[in-house]
């Protein structure tokens, strides 16, 4: 899959739906910081004639500033692992009792997430630079009729089935389709197929 970011993900090239919550400190107040530590040991470089005071004064001013780093990298890691842990979750529920499932962009007709089971059924889709839905009907051998009748099925605004004919390596057999449009952000579509 692949990645993509926060900042294009938020982007109107996808939907306004999501948005990217602010979260502190962000660069000017880090950059805030750094400048008041340093003009603190400027303002006492000229002013403090005792170096052992300097000396003090300059290991408390950079290790609050090593500790307020440290605690937001801290923040950031425990943040991560929880996103983690949730998107895990998360992909198991969504491919439940399902063969495969992945979500198609209709923007452009990228694949934008693969589950883990679809790498299983469809080995050689990863040896493709494009990971499109042209590409998943090459790989899977789709019919040009049930293609069209596929694509047909995605820009519906609700819920469609659909059994196709796959035959992604030497086994072919028949999946039942579930399409279903995903309500925020608006824009992509759910697909899960099962082996009939």
């Amino acid at each position: 899959m692949e990645k993509r970011t926060a900042q294009e993900l938020a982007s109107g090239r996808y939907n306004a739906d999501f948005y990217i919550r602010d979260r502190s400190p962000n660069i000017p107040q880090m950059a805030l910081l750094v400048f008041a530590v340093f003009a603190i040991a400027a303002f006492t470089t000229f002013t403090v004639d005792e170096k052992l005071a300097l000396t003090a004064l300059l290991f408390v001013l950079f290790g609050c500033v090593s500790w307020y780093a440290t605690l937001n990298v801290r923040n950031n890691h425990d943040l991560v692992q929880a996103t983690e842990f949730q998107n895990a979750m998360f992909a198991s529920a969504l491919g439940m009792n399902h063969d495969f499932t992945f979500i198609v962009s209709l923007t452009d007709k990228r694949i934008f997430y693969l589950d883990r089971p679809f790498q299983t059924v469809f080995p050689n889709f990863f040896k493709q630079e494009s990971r499109t839905l042209e590409t998943f009907f090459e790989q899977a051998q789709v019919s040009q009729e049930n293609q069209l009748a596929f694509v047909a099925l995605i820009g519906k605004d609700s819920v469609q089935n659909l059994i196709l004919d796959m035959k992604p390596a030497e086994a072919s057999f028949k999946v039942a389709i579930a399409i279903e449009p995903i309500p925020r952000p608006k824009g992509f579509v759910l697909v899960r197929g099962r082996k009939i």
